[in-house]
């Protein structure tokens, strides 16, 4: 909480002897402090927010770190919450994960305040390094306050034959930018970018997303999903970027956006950057109303406007929510979901 580590559960024996590590960033500073030099904030900001991640690197006392050793497979998710407690807390959450060759993880992470009454100010960042054949699966979630503003870099770099899928549920916070950079290092290697945002009364969710292919035979799909209502605003900035080499990419974007109310308003601009002449990239945004026979349907069986909006949201999220192949993650996103229409 607000950067202090509170309690740590002590991973099974099994996982210790094959050699993973489930430790806070201050004591993996201590103990690992190799690894971390290696791939804490290895990469540069590239997508405008270079003032907060340097605040962020400066600040940073908190967070996690995870490591898979070559061949391990983590069967069941590690689970890692950042808490923010008390009036105008700042907090810099911080969660590294590498996954060296053919390892494999599901790392899920919560960040919330203790209070609806608190207001925070959060600038974290978390680094995804999935080595050679390596498959990570990293999960977040955030309720902030309604009266916080936040900001989340993630740093995804796959080498070759390795994949990436990368979730991240936007709830909370008065405003909050996200930034999601994804670079492809090695033939093979993939990176799935999911989001699901819902906007209420005056929220603004501010999306920026970046998909580097750096070598030839790499892939990409990125699928962004918005549901706005009252006077909810979203700012979606995606570019796919190939470069010279890079032959053989097959890159996908879209974001797609589900206007609740006649007030609320999305801005998209997916964009591609291609060096390379042997490709398949595509990209595209949708914006559309909640359809009126959808909701007459609903409403001749006695179901409320407001529930009715709630299960018409659950029905266009789920397109990214089946993406997860485990049923007791998505439950788990679903009940999230569900909390942010509970008056």
């Amino acid at each position: 909480m607000n950067d202090v580590r509170i309690t740590q559960e002590t991973l099974p024996d099994h996982l210790a002897k094959a050699g993973v590590i489930f430790d806070s960033i201050e004591s993996a500073v201590l103990r690992h402090p190799a690894l971390i030099q290696a791939h804490f904030m290895a990469q540069d900001s590239a997508l405008g927010s270079e003032k907060l991640t340097s605040l962020h690197r400066a600040l940073t006392t908190g967070g996690a770190f995870i490591y898979v050793p070559k061949g391990v497979e983590v069967n069941l998710p590690l689970v890692v919450y950042h808490w923010a407690s008390g009036g105008r807390a700042a907090v810099f959450p911080h969660t590294l994960v590498v996954a060296e060759d053919n390892a494999k993880v599901t790392v899920v992470e919560f960040r919330q305040s203790a209070s609806d009454t608190d207001t925070t100010f959060s600038a974290g960042v978390n680094d995804l390094y999935a080595g050679p054949g390596a498959q990570v699966t990293y999960i977040s979630g955030q309720r902030w306050s309604r009266s916080s503003l936040g900001f989340q870099g993630n740093e995804t770099v796959v080498q070759r034959d390795g994949r990436v899928l990368s979730l991240g549920l936007q709830l909370g916070g008065r405003q909050v930018r996200t930034e999601s950079h994804s670079r492809l290092q090695g033939p093979g290697s993939f990176s799935k970018m999911l989001s699901l945002a819902i906007a209420h009364g005056d929220q603004e969710f501010d999306q920026r997303t970046l998909q580097s292919h750096q070598s030839a035979h790499t892939g990409s799909d990125l699928l962004y999903k918005n549901a706005l209502f009252d006077q909810g605003r979203t700012i979606f900035s995606g570019l796919i970027v190939v470069d010279p080499g890079a032959q053989k990419t097959d890159a996908y974007q879209s974001n797609r956006n589900l206007l609740c109310s006649p007030d609320a308003e999305s801005n998209s601009l997916p964009g591609l950057e291609i060096e390379a002449n042997d490709v398949r990239c595509t990209h595209g945004t949708t914006n559309g109303k909640i359809d009126d026979e959808q909701m007459f349907y609903l409403a001749a069986r006695g179901i409320s406007r407001p529930v009715a909006e709630e299960l018409l949201v659950f029905g266009f999220f789920e397109e990214v929510l089946e993406k997860l192949e485990d049923e007791h993650l998505r439950g788990v996103l679903r009940e999230l979901i569900q909390s942010k229409f509970q008056k």
